[in-house]
């Protein structure tokens, strides 16, 4: 687990397997996802993404995905 490694955020890894367009993996960057980043730098990010897609939020994975 050397900080050198080049990873993908823990959200990023789950959600850009089907959402990879340009204006997703933009979305998820500039709101601190990290595509093939270094680990050190990956986990020095906080990634944004429960503001929007939680239970009961404006974009809730839930109710788009109908689970």
């Amino acid at each position: 687990m050397a900080p050198t490694n080049l990873v993908l955020s823990s959200t990023v890894a789950v959600c850009s397997g089907c959402h990879d367009s340009v204006l997703a993996r933009s979305h998820m960057e500039v709101n601190g996802g990290s595509f093939y980043q270094t680990r050190a730098t990956a986990l020095g990010r906080t990634e944004q993404c429960f503001v929007c897609h939680s239970s009961g939020k404006i974009a809730d994975t839930k109710v788009v995905h109908e689970r």
